[in-house]
């Protein structure tokens, strides 16, 4: 017992223990809280506390939008993403409306971002575990599928569902 307490004492004395504590509330201020202030947002708008923000000024939220647990929103400089009216977002979704080109043989780190604006009409139901990637439009009423991997455009009171499970590799050119 005395042993645990002696771990303790020297834990709280470690400065390297306040550096990692006051590098996590940095890290929480960039990745959830600025965005938050710099995004419109609507009026009865629920987001979860660990839900991740990038380029906070070119999301739009919408009234009464839900969007829950672990949720990654990322705008980026010259694209944006606006959520519409009464619209659900399941836990572990990543809405991302930037992505890297994979145009030669050249690193991705090198490759010019390919930057285009996500819609998400009003009234959409997004299942957990989802992925929504750049030029996507959800229209209104839309109910997409958890686990769904969106590339393309949902038209309006469709259920949209994406279960490929295989891998297809495609020679670069």
């Amino acid at each position: 017992m005395v042993e645990k307490i002696i771990r303790i004492i020297r834990l709280l004395s470690s400065p390297l223990l306040y550096k990692e504590i006051y590098r996590k509330q940095l890290y929480y201020l960039y990745e959830h809280t600025v965005p938050l202030m710099e995004m419109q947002k609507g009026n009865n708008t629920e987001i979860h506390p660990t839900a991740s923000f990038r380029f906070g000024k070119n999301i739009t939220i919408k009234d009464g939008v839900v969007i829950d647990s672990n949720c990654c929103l990322w705008a980026s400089k010259n694209s944006k993403i606006v959520i519409g009216e009464d619209t659900s977002i399941g836990q572990n979704t990543i809405i991302i409306s930037s992505n890297h080109s994979f145009h030669g043989k050249e690193s991705y780190k090198k490759q010019p971002m390919n930057e285009k604006d996500i819609i998400i009409e009003k009234n959409v139901w997004i299942g957990a575990n989802s992925i929504i990637l750049s030029g996507v439009t959800i229209e209104e009423g839309a109910i997409i599928g958890a686990g769904s991997i969106l590339t393309q455009d949902v038209p309006e009171f469709s259920i949209a569902l994406s279960r490929n499970r295989d891998i297809e590799y495609i020679e670069r050119v």
